[in-house]
């Protein structure tokens, strides 16, 4: 394995148009960065709606076979730099958040970067929560309760309104990455599930109370059809994967 070589994990779900605009776009980035990435995407099938946790977790768990390095990019497909540069993609010994919506649910949404050690500890995502939403404020919470560190950049740039009303310097979103979604072709991927609120909450007492409940669900038990394999190019591997109703914490 390349000492500079780094995975890009890529869930989603009906964005071909989305996907075709990232990975130019982000192998400029990371060749600023002196970073070669290697593309490992995870494509749901349109049977269930959408479960990102798992559709990361699914991705992961074959992209070991097939993996540059040790060092992985949690990805979402509808974000594109402006400018290389601007966004702090890095080899992280922990967990580092690159771009998300809020400060108060990174990491895990929008850009994170995470090392193969850090994500097995905290056993990936939780594969409860269908949808959308709630998956990435629950990701960091397992890294809180795991004690995997946390690492900080001057960097990191969120594009809550809120935060930019409480931090008028802090550069605006808009001005640093781009995000181009087209429309979402499913509507419940936008549904959110009322009880995975108190879904959320209860994991949280969870993870606090007794920190190793993290292993009762995610990476370890995820329960998932690999439909089949693509070699897209030399540098981009897709599976698409068929993330099946029983998700049942062990």
């Amino acid at each position: 394995m390349e000492n500079n070589s780094i995975n890009i994990l890529i869930p989603y779900r009906n964005r071909e148009e989305d996907l075709k605009k990232l990975l130019p776009t982000l192998r400029k980035s990371l060749d600023f960065l002196n970073l070669t990435p290697f593309f490992i995407v995870s494509e749901q099938t349109n049977d269930q709606p959408f479960n990102k946790g798992s559709v990361f977790n699914a991705g992961f768990k074959e992209g070991l076979r097939f993996k540059k390095s040790n060092y992985w990019i949690l990805h979402d497909v509808d974000i594109f730099e402006k400018t290389p540069g601007l966004l702090n993609y890095c080899q992280a010994d922990g967990v580092s958040s690159v771009f998300t919506h809020d400060i108060n649910t990174c990491p895990g949404g929008g850009i994170t970067c995470i090392n193969e050690e850090s994500f097995k500890k905290i056993n990936g995502f939780t594969n409860q929560f269908w949808h959308w939403g709630l998956e990435d404020n629950d990701f960091k919470q397992r890294v809180v309760a795991s004690e995997v560190p946390i690492l900080h950049s001057e960097k990191v740039f969120y594009k809550s309104p809120a935060f930019q009303e409480r931090n008028p310097n802090q550069k605006k979103w808009s001005e640093v990455a781009l995000c181009e979604a087209t429309p979402k072709t499913d509507k419940r991927e936008k549904k959110i599930n009322p009880d995975q609120n108190k879904m959320f909450r209860k994991f949280a007492r969870e993870y606090r109370q007794n920190p190793n409940s993290v292993m009762n669900d995610g990476l370890s038990n995820v329960n998932y059809e690999l439909m089949c394999t693509d070699i897209l190019a030399e540098d981009v591997v897709k599976f698409t994967v068929k993330i099946l109703n029983d998700q049942s914490q062990t």
